[in-house]
């Protein structure tokens, strides 16, 4: 199995930025396992082999540990033992992504590419036998302890016992023994060292530069492998990567650079306190709610609708109670604004105060990436004043194979969107269909219809005129495009319990419902261009038809049947 070459061009990165800070603060390494055979055997990386392996002595690598921040470059993070869970520290790429095969998207630490960095020890003379014994002993100690610590168990005697043995360790281990060893307790492979093997150090070819390597590297690597030359079987040339991202960072890494710059949500509510809570909770599963300022617009009922007037009141108690956010604010309208003025004017509002904001309505489930997905669009495609809007609803099917943006001339706002002030001052709202229509050319009519798939021009009769409609027509007549994920990190639970798809509430099926999309590695497409082949899908979405709708209708139908049959012996008996 071969390695994309991206990632060895970040790992070489790595170990030059590496090479560099021990060269700075004089400390000692040399290169170990794996790299170092791939020095030796293949003078640069094991085709298949996807990290770099480092080790120091015992006094360098405490002193590496308690290095300043400022010591190591922006572009990378060392990660401390405790952080990566092992007696070994990381110095981690904070440009991209790397998930070994256990492991999951973390906000917790950092996931790049990563450099290891193991600490030696010396060894007490003890047999082999003895060092195989005492070895396993600590790593089953170990494993009962950290298994201990999972369930939440008491763990001081066995913590007590683990440290008497580590001290009587470090009184029998003295230089004079010649030999040094990893911690015992991550030391699964049992290998001694020999430091008449080690030093003193020399340098050797790797890649494009020159690095450490044992004295005796040959010693070193047959201690480890055996005949090292001999090329593994292909089925045993394995690499630990489930996913790689050369250019996207880590979730720990976007969380810390958005923390400063993140754009506020919108949420313009009504009556639905069902929906609203829904929405919520699935909002502060994101991973930088803790971190965005949220604002509710909450519309009031019609002065003489006392039904919508205790569910708004009901709605405005809840939300006065909502945590999880780095701030809540709600917004009560005093009368009646409809939709329309209360999100035209809300986006007025928060654009006073912001460059850049998130819009949800009372009705989108999100990805706990959502956020993160958005704030990254926002920055990325800032400067482009091409892109005029970003969607998280993907309601199309198979528009791509692969999770990454693109850009097309659709409005899609149902499942929650995101724009900028630059942006948003191209909008505007027509009060009457004449007057949208007088202000649209017949070939932009013709383009704002997608050949009359869909026909959005019909919602100009409706009073008041939608204001999605409006901000559509903006796009089309400014040539702007939206982005777009091709899965959709969002689902509208409004299709179901709107005003305008009610006939699905029974069988809770509509071709624009989706899943959400719960991983985060999107690409971010930097070409910006109408991607045509997903334009063409869209407008066979428009065409395909819902047999949604037809389906429930016979179902409504067979239910009622007998009810039917008696009705019609009902009346016929009556004629007799």
């Amino acid at each position: 199995m071969l390695v994309d070459e991206r990632l060895h061009g970040i790992l070489y990165d790595l170990l030059c930025k590496f090479d560099k800070i021990c060269e700075e603060n004089n400390l000692t390494y040399w290169l170990d396992g794996g790299t170092a055979l791939g020095a030796v055997r293949h003078k640069g990386f094991i085709p298949w082999d996807d990290d770099i392996d480092v080790a120091m002595p015992y006094k360098d690598f405490k002193k590496l540990l308690r290095l300043s921040a400022t010591c190591f470059p922006e572009t990378v993070e060392l990660q401390l033992p405790k952080k990566c869970g092992q007696h070994f520290a990381k110095l981690r790429d904070c440009s991209s992504t790397f998930l070994e095969i256990n492991e999951i998207p973390s906000v917790k630490y950092n996931q790049g590419v990563y450099l290891d960095i193991f600490p030696m020890v010396f060894y007490p003379k003890f047999s082999d036998a003895k060092r195989v014994r005492i070895v396993r002993s600590f790593l089953e100690l170990w494993r009962k302890i950290q298994e201990k610590k999972r369930i939440n168990a008491p763990i001081i005697l066995d913590s007590l016992h683990f440290g008497l043995k580590k001290i009587l360790w470090n009184i029998c281990s003295t230089k004079s023994s010649g030999m040094y060893i990893n911690p015992p307790e991550d030391n699964g492979y049992n290998k001694v060292h020999y430091l008449k093997d080690l030093y003193p150090l020399k340098k050797i070819k790797f890649e494009k530069g020159e690095f450490f390597v044992p004295n005796k590297v040959e010693n070193f690597l047959t201690d480890i492998y055996g005949d090292y030359m001999v090329l593994p079987p292909e089925n045993e040339r394995k690499s630990h990567v489930k996913f790689f991202n050369a250019n996207n960072p880590s979730l720990y890494i976007q969380e810390k650079k958005q923390k400063k710059n993140l754009a506020p949500v919108c949420i313009f509510v009504f009556n639905r306190l069902k929906n609203t809570k829904k929405t919520l909770k699935c909002l502060k599963k994101n991973y930088l709610a803790n971190f965005t300022d949220v604002y509710i617009f909450s519309d009031a009922a019609k002065s003489d609708d006392l039904k919508n007037q205790k569910l708004v009141f009901k709605l405005r108690r809840y939300l006065k109670k909502v945590k999880g956010f780095k701030s809540f604010k709600v917004i009560e309208r005093e009368k009646n604004f409809y939709i329309e003025q209360n999100i035209i004017q809300g986006i007025n509002e928060i654009f006073t105060d912001y460059d850049r904001l998130i819009v949800l309505e009372d009705d989108v489930l999100t990805s706990r990436n959502f956020l993160l997905y958005m704030n990254n669009c926002l920055s990325i495609y800032n400067n482009e004043k091409n892109i005029v809007q970003i969607s998280a609803w993907q309601p199309v099917k198979n528009i791509s194979k692969y999770p990454k943006t693109f850009f097309w001339r659709y409005l899609e706002i149902g499942g929650g969107w995101a724009t900028w002030k630059d942006r948003w001052e191209k909008f505007k709202y027509y009060e009457t269909e004449k007057e949208a229509l007088d202000d649209m050319t017949d070939r932009e009519k013709k383009a704002i219809q997608f050949h009359d798939t869909f026909k959005c021009l019909e919602f100009l009769k409706l009073s008041p005129i939608p204001w999605d409609i409006c901000w559509f027509i903006s796009i089309i007549k400014n040539k702007q495009l939206t982005v777009n994920p091709s899965f959709s990190l969002t689902r509208n639970i409004g299709l179901y319990n709107g005003s305008h798809f009610s006939s699905n509430k029974v069988l809770k099926k509509n071709k624009r419902d989706c899943k959400i999309y719960k991983r985060n590695n999107f690409f971010y497409d930097s070409l910006i261009t109408e991607d045509l082949n997903a334009t063409a899908k869209l407008e066979y979405f428009f065409l395909e038809r819902d047999y949604t709708d037809t389906l429930m209708l016979c179902c409504i139908k067979v239910l009622f049947l007998p009810y039917r049959v008696l009705k019609y012996f009902y009346k016929l008996l009556r004629r007799k």
